[in-house]
């Protein structure tokens, strides 16, 4: 057949995994490449940020520009010592998780690559983005591989007893659909007794086994491919996804769009050492002045994001 046949589910089965970047279980993130292949071997990048990078074309080798003050952002928090010493900030990040981080030509790109740069040219330092897999970046932060870790992580009670989270976007689900049906399907409620894709696996298809009696048909694939194509062919009625994700695929194919609002959204947080508490100041005082100076909009908008958009950036939101 031209396309995988899903396998349709009538009851919930075990929940046993989650999609979010939790940092254990199976996570729904679309590995672009093995992490012994990115960037030919390549683990580690020094960016040197501009004041207009959006994250897609990092630039290397240049002078950290000065920093300008905000008018009517935070007032400076002064960095750590060390830090100011070495000119540059170390953040961990899974580079598999396109369109928040991923690589791009071989360099580091995406939403949260591009913040990073803007913290760092607010800050008047450089950035050097870490690549490594998810599992391994809070414990890289406690050891002091990393100053911080920004790699699209939720916000978590359970997290917070480890380590500080700076909020800084907010990420649920997303409901894709035939443009042709954007109207007529605008939520989760539309779809009673209808079909939905779903990677199998995924916090996505725990939330829809979860709905309750009214909840839709759940058709679950291996791969986000396979979901995407069967609602494409019209197998399926919509498919459920990752916000950050959906909108990044629906970009590639003309006949599907995101319908309605986020579904779920929880906060994602900036990682830092509960040890460092003047670190996480700093970078708390800075995403505010991004937020305030429209920078942190404009990154949004450059990934098509801004539905996660903050107006604050909040210490530990998450529950």
């Amino acid at each position: 057949p031209p396309y995988p046949t899903g396998t349709e589910e009538t009851a919930p089965g075990k929940q046993t995994a989650t999609g979010e970047r939790t940092g254990t279980g199976a996570t729904r993130r679309r590995a672009l490449a093995g992490l012994s292949v990115l960037g030919a071997g390549a683990l580690a990048w020094t960016l040197w940020p501009h004041a207009n990078d959006s994250g897609r074309d990092p630039s290397v080798g240049a002078t950290p520009p000065a920093r300008k003050p905000s008018p009517g952002g935070s007032k400076p928090v002064a960095l750590p010592a060390d830090i100011r010493a070495r000119g540059s900030l170390t953040v961990g990040s899974d580079l598999r998780y396109a369109p928040m981080e991923f690589l791009q030509g071989g360099r580091p790109a995406g939403l949260d690559i591009a913040l990073a740069q803007a913290l760092g040219r607010d800050l008047g330092v450089g950035v050097k983005i870490v690549n490594g897999a998810l599992d391994a970046l809070l414990p890289g932060l406690a050891s002091g591989r990393y100053d911080l870790v920004l790699s699209a992580l939720t916000d978590t009670a359970e997290r917070q007893r480890d380590v500080d989270l700076i909020d800084y976007f907010r990420s649920g689900f997303a409901l894709v659909v035939r443009r042709a049906d954007r109207m007529t399907i605008k939520g989760l409620d539309d779809l009673t007794g209808r079909v939905v894709a779903v990677q199998q696996g995924t916090a996505a298809r725990d939330h829809l086994a979860g709905l309750g009696p009214q909840k839709p048909k759940i058709r679950a694939f291996a791969t986000a491919d396979e979901v995407y194509a069967d609602v494409t062919k019209g197998g399926s009625d919509a498919c459920l996804d990752d916000y950050p994700v959906a909108v990044r695929t629906v970009a590639d194919h003309a006949t599907l769009a995101v319908t309605g609002r986020q579904i779920a959204p929880r906060p994602c947080g900036i990682a830092v050492a509960k040890s460092k508490p003047a670190l996480r100041d700093a970078v708390r005082a800075s995403l505010d002045r991004l937020i305030m100076e429209g920078s942190y909009e404009k990154i949004l908008g450059t990934w098509g994001v801004t539905a996660g958009a903050v107006t604050r950036a909040k210490i530990n939101g998450g529950s």
